[in-house]
């Protein structure tokens, strides 16, 4: 794996302003994305974890949304600063996004093969530009005339592993599996061999077998397609099997982050050891579940100190009174608690 990183988010805060007041979705995160490395971004339904995806590829509706602080620097330019004519060339080419539920981002009256035509038509006009020409010189989306075309759509299902590519094109999405939906997605994302591809919970509506196809699919085409992968999920045992990192989110902070291996056999937040206590294990039986107590606070009304203090087993009077920070524990393991100072 190389060292150079592909994404840096740097103390960034975002907030979505309501009637009632400003609520800081994602606060203060710093992050970073190596070459040809998948994080994963785990935590509760509500912890900020698709706010954060959103905000790096610049799809936050302004209002409500605002961000607050902090740079987002994809190859060492600041996407933040940018003008919009000029993040739109970013988004959907050098960085990707992936959604929970591919029937809500393939249009249902349209056949597979001409929404992938559409998507290497914008693609190759977005590639026109200064920025675009060095990776379409890379990418299978450079040919033009209709029989070219045609080949790259082909190439496309062939990339993510479709079988009969030339039926599928003529189906529309009302006529494949949700895995097979799934995997159109993915191969209109890594088309044009984006740098950095966001992948929001693209399991979640699929059964185990099919999810486990998907997500050997992503990991194996890190690699062919010359890409880094940040995975968003609530689903901790996902994040073990393909992640080469995670980070653990609590109600718009990380709370814990390290190499996948450490976190998941040492873990030190109270949070995290309690997400890992929710799993059931078929090794063990008898063995009960260990479920976290209460539930995630009220973003309008976040506690003066630690966030998950009212949750946790061991606060103290410091964690109610002070935030602890992100802080490196051993190695790349860092851990935003006084349990560990």
């Amino acid at each position: 794996m190389q060292d150079k990183s592909v994404l840096d988010v740097n103390e960034l805060s975002v907030a979505y302003e309501l009637k009632t007041g400003a609520v800081r979705a994602v606060d203060n995160v710093s992050m970073s994305i190596r070459s040809h490395e998948l994080v994963a971004a785990v935590g509760e339904s509500g912890c900020g974890k698709t706010t954060l995806g959103l905000s790096i590829i610049g799809l936050l509706p302004s209002p409500p949304a605002k961000y607050i602080s902090g740079e987002v620097n994809f190859k060492g330019k600041n996407l933040l600063s940018l003008p919009p004519d000029e993040l739109r060339l970013h988004r959907g080419t050098e960085i990707a996004m992936i959604f929970q539920e591919p029937m809500t981002s393939l249009n249902p009256v349209f056949r597979i093969g001409d929404q992938i035509q559409e998507a290497i038509r914008l693609r190759n006009s977005r590639g026109k530009g200064s920025m675009g020409n060095e990776r379409n010189k890379r990418g299978p989306l450079s040919r033009t005339g209709a029989s070219a075309t045609r080949k790259q759509i082909i190439d496309v299902l062939n990339l993510v592993r479709i079988p009969d590519p030339d039926r599928i094109a003529n189906r529309y999405p009302f006529e494949l599996s949700g895995g097979m939906r799934q995997r159109v997605m993915i191969g209109m994302s890594l088309a044009q061999k984006p740098s950095l591809l966001i992948a929001d919970e693209p399991t979640t509506a699929l059964d185990v077998t099919t999810q486990a196809q998907v997500l050997k699919l992503m990991r194996g085409l890190m690699e062919d397609v010359d890409t880094s992968i940040l995975l968003i999920t609530h689903d901790l045992a996902v994040a073990s099997q393909v992640a080469d990192r995670t980070a653990v989110m609590y109600a718009g902070q990380i709370v814990e982050d390290g190499d996948v291996l450490d976190l998941f056999s040492s873990p030190l937040h109270p949070y995290t050891q309690g997400l890992l206590a929710c799993i059931p294990s078929g090794s063990k039986e008898g063995m009960k579940l260990r479920p976290i107590q209460g539930s995630t606070p009220d973003l309008r009304s976040i506690p003066a100190g630690c966030k998950f203090a009212p949750r946790c087993l061991y606060a103290t009077k410091r964690c109610e009174a002070a935030k602890p920070e992100l802080r490196v524990k051993e190695g790349s393991h860092r851990v935003a608690c006084y349990l560990h100072e």
